[in-house]
């Protein structure tokens, strides 16, 4: 076994470095290679970005060296975001000052390499799901959970900061609940597949934005999961460690949010970083702090209800 995961890394490292001398894109017909689009203006933004999934590929290839849990959280997540922005290259590009009027399409290297990272995804997301298996209480809390953050995200019960932009609303409260009792990969597949789909087709703009805004802003969520043994800790009562981590868990999750979605700012709305993450901000911090709010007043139910259901870590 050890043996068949040292030749896929091998594989893993010469793919990363064929794919950026082989046929990247084909811009108005003609063929260019990565390395002379991606390196041509490292004082783009848009080069590290092209850039990042095959660092991120690589390091995936990487981890299969180490036969451990948490190492394959890691790589699952990994290897989602160099699939998706392996598929989403032709569109990046697009966005390139240089490259706004051409007719863009993806290189075979590129097809064959993002169809590579998302057999990747799907290796880490079988290593995973086999000790994360969903039960019949599991779906129909999953349901519940996600059934009430659609309805928190009705108009009535948010504050639009405009007209076709973000808002501030608890629809996050019920995915956060979610995620720190069901952990990681289940709060990840409820929030960013289940719920981030379902929100993208609500919203209406388009299903170009569910990769950043929706499958990985909102299945970031679920890095409040890797928190959950500390926040619904042995004493079943609320601690001032406890407390201390639930807080740490909705900053990293917050971090998480605004870095997806200040990207789709980047990459699809045509904003600068700062001004991306500015506004992203206006509108996820005050969100993130009501959930903290009322977090904080239902911590102590929230022990209560994990204590008489307790769920697998």
């Amino acid at each position: 076994m050890k043996k068949n995961r040292m030749m896929v890394c091998l594989f893993i490292l010469l793919l990363s470095i064929a794919g950026l001398f082989g046929p990247y894109v084909s811009v108005n017909n003609t063929t260019i290679r990565a390395n002379d689009l991606i390196f041509a203006s490292l004082t783009s933004v848009y080069s590290y970005v092209l850039l990042l999934p095959y660092i991120l590929f690589f390091v995936c290839g990487i981890l299969l060296l180490f036969d451990k849990k948490a190492i394959s959280y890691t790589a699952f997540i990994l290897s989602i975001v160099a699939c998706v922005i392996f598929f989403l290259t032709p569109f990046i590009i697009s966005l390139m000052p240089e490259y706004k009027n051409d007719n863009i399409s993806m290189g075979s290297f590129t097809l064959v390499i993002g169809i590579c990272a998302l057999a990747l995804t799907l290796y880490y997301s079988g290593e995973i799901f086999s000790a994360n298996q969903f039960t019949i209480s599991d779906i129909v809390e999953i349901a519940m959970l996600v059934a009430l953050a659609i309805i928190l995200d009705l108009p009535i019960f948010k504050i639009r900061i405009s007209l076709t932009g973000g808002s501030i609303s608890l629809a996050m409260l019920p995915l956060i609940i979610l995620c720190l009792r069901k952990g990681f990969v289940k709060g990840f597949i409820s929030c960013g597949i289940i719920y981030g789909l379902l929100d993208c087709m609500i919203d209406g703009y388009g299903f170009i934005t569910f990769p950043l805004d929706y499958l990985l802003g909102f299945g970031l969520l679920a890095l409040v999961g890797l928190f959950r043994k500390w926040i619904f800790n042995k004493k079943k009562k609320v601690t001032f460690m406890g407390v201390l981590f639930l807080i740490l868990s909705l900053l990293v999750a917050m971090v998480g949010r605004t870095l997806a979605s200040t990207l789709s700012g980047i990459f699809i709305y045509e904003m600068t970083f700062w001004p991306s993450l500015v506004y992203q901000l206006t509108y996820i911090g005050p969100s993130f702090f009501l959930v903290l709010v009322v977090l904080l007043i239902l911590y102590k139910p929230l022990l209560v209800i994990n204590e008489r259901f307790p769920q697998k870590s």
